[in-house]
């Protein structure tokens, strides 16, 4: 199992969303984040393609 989890969007702990507080059950906000890649999007829901040549996304770790 991963020790860490990226998160970004509607999961991240400064909106306080429900998805956020359902997730918080299992998982530890660690801190802020970032990493590199593109947004695709996916519809009800984006998807994070990991490039180290492209933009940065910012997020959380959990």
């Amino acid at each position: 199992m991963p020790a860490h989890l990226f998160v970004y969007g509607t999961l991240l702990k400064k909106l306080n969303l429900p998805c956020y507080r359902y997730i918080q059950k299992v998982a530890d906000f660690v801190g802020e984040a970032k990493t590199h890649g593109v947004l695709w999007d996916l519809g009800n829901y984006p998807g994070l393609q990991v490039d180290a040549t492209a933009g940065a996304v910012m997020g959380e770790t959990l």
